[in-house]
């Protein structure tokens, strides 16, 4: 069975975490080849080291990179962490980075035709038109508890059953 390529932006936070979890108990079927984190070095640093992650940026530093070893590397910024997801080989996007910051992976990931499983929603409040008008059916899969509930409800119905949700 093929490994499902993840990247995990956000991966030292809550959600992170669980999604780590997930992770490790099940790591035949998934594979982490990208995450990221904003300030938390040390600890992106050690799941780096768990998951022989091969690329990891820190966005909340100055624009740098420094090789880790092997086959690891570390970069730091928002630059490097888009020019990364426009470059690295995925399947699919956790984007739990808080606040604004989060739009514009977003954005960088569902131009790629790729699946986002976004717990980020602020990515949808502040540009919800935009993503999906540059989104397919089914490319956006929301992991954020009020828009998962929503998204669960909605999943028996047809798109012309509903209106308009306030």
């Amino acid at each position: 069975m093929k490994k499902l390529k993840i990247v995990i932006l956000g991966i030292t936070g809550s959600i992170g975490d669980s999604t780590c979890s997930i992770v490790r108990s099940n790591s035949e079927r998934f594979e982490i080849v990208l995450a990221s984190a904003h300030s938390n070095r040390e600890k992106l640093l050690q799941l780096q080291s768990e998951f022989n992650i091969p690329k990891t940026v820190l966005t909340g530093v100055i624009t740098k990179q420094e090789n880790l070893g092997t086959k690891a590397t570390l970069y730091y910024g928002e630059e490097n962490l888009i020019n990364l997801l426009k470059d690295v080989d995925y399947d699919i996007v956790l984007n739990a980075i808080s606040g604004s910051a989060g739009l514009f992976s977003s954005y960088t990931v569902l131009t790629r035709g790729k699946k986002l499983a976004l717990a980020n929603k602020e990515s949808l409040v502040m540009a919800g038109h935009l993503m999906s008008d540059i989104s397919s059916p089914g490319q956006i899969i929301p992991v954020d508890s009020e828009h998962s509930a929503i998204f669960q409800c909605l999943g028996n119905h047809k798109g012309n059953e509903v209106g308009k949700l306030i």
